[in-house]
């Protein structure tokens, strides 16, 4: 029979001590960044999605999708949300990212401007577009409406809901690349304003990308982590799921009566508005539409 001294007591003890709680709980610990305005994590909170898959999630929100990144990048998190261009953009640089669930598939942006004289996108030629950030999926869009024509615009970054919606008013941009709610605002403060392109829909989006559904907002981990993170990732899929499903059986009243405040705008009929363009064009599956990693690599090229 094995002897333990003293010594191997001590030891036993302070293993017992250090061990992760996820693992005496019997469940897997994930930290889960999101950014400002998404809806699906913290619904997915409410719902208890997440410990009925058997995890404990640390969620935190940032700005926007690429400070998301910065955080997977920078090892603060091990999986964001961010959308499905930026593991095909970090791909080529040397970096393999993992799109663990596709969310939905609805590009949902749109170009406007309010300028005189501005007509259509070819009109934007030598101008400045506001986009949220540079580099970010909103310049992709315009530099990639603006290249099919052979034109080229200046960008200048204008955050996005009031500023960019402020930026557009003051006449500091010529054109804008909008999120649904500040073109929601923006179309009910001004009659005026012209939607140069629009891809909140399935027609819009197979004008200007080719597809009718477009692998947008994404679940994302480290190649490398996700391999060595199966089980923790499976769980992720399944809370993620169940919200998704949830969400197309409830009506957006119901939905943001779950959502807490963290989650909501001041504005209730917009959230209202905002969930109603959304829902219909969530994922169940979670996986990339047949045929538009094309769509995203035509976008995204630089030619």
């Amino acid at each position: 029979m094995t002897r333990f001294t003293a010594w191997t007591w001590s030891l036993l003890a302070a293993a017992l001590l250090v061990a992760p709680a996820c693992s005496r709980s019997g469940r897997a610990g994930v930290r889960l960044t999101t950014f400002a305005g998404a809806v699906e994590p913290y619904l997915a909170d409410s719902l208890n999605a997440f410990r009925e898959a058997g995890l404990i999630v640390q969620l935190q929100s940032v700005p926007g999708t690429a400070k998301a990144m910065e955080s997977l990048l920078g090892g603060t998190a091990d999986v964001i949300l961010g959308t499905y261009e930026q593991t095909r953009q970090l791909a080529a640089r040397g970096k393999p990212i993992e799109a663990v669930y596709v969310l939905d598939t609805c590009h949902c942006l749109a170009l406007v401007s309010l300028k005189p004289g501005i007509r259509a996108i070819s009109d934007l030629a030598g101008r400045t577009i506001g986009v949220a950030a540079a580099g970010g999926q909103m310049q992709n869009f315009a530099r990639h409406l603006l290249r099919k024509l052979g034109r080229e615009a200046s960008y200048a970054s204008i955050g996005t809901g009031p500023s960019a919606v402020a930026a557009l008013e003051s006449g500091k941009v010529d054109a804008a690349v909008v999120l649904y709610g500040g073109y929601l605002a923006l179309k009910e403060r001004h009659a005026e304003l012209l939607t140069l392109a629009e891809t909140f829909t399935p027609d819009g989006m197979e004008a200007h990308l080719g597809v009718r559904a477009y692998p947008s907002k994404s679940l994302l981990a480290e190649a490398g982590w996700a391999a060595a993170h199966r089980d923790e990732l499976n769980r992720l899929r399944r809370a993620f799921q169940r919200t998704v499903a949830w969400m197309k059986a409830h009506s957006a009243e119901e939905i943001l009566d779950r959502l807490p405040p963290a989650a909501r705008s001041p504005d209730r009929d917009l959230d209202l508005k905002m969930l109603q363009l959304l829902v219909p064009l969530l994922s169940l599956d979670g996986t990339v539409p047949p045929g538009s990693d094309l769509a995203v690599d035509a976008l995204l090229r630089r030619d």
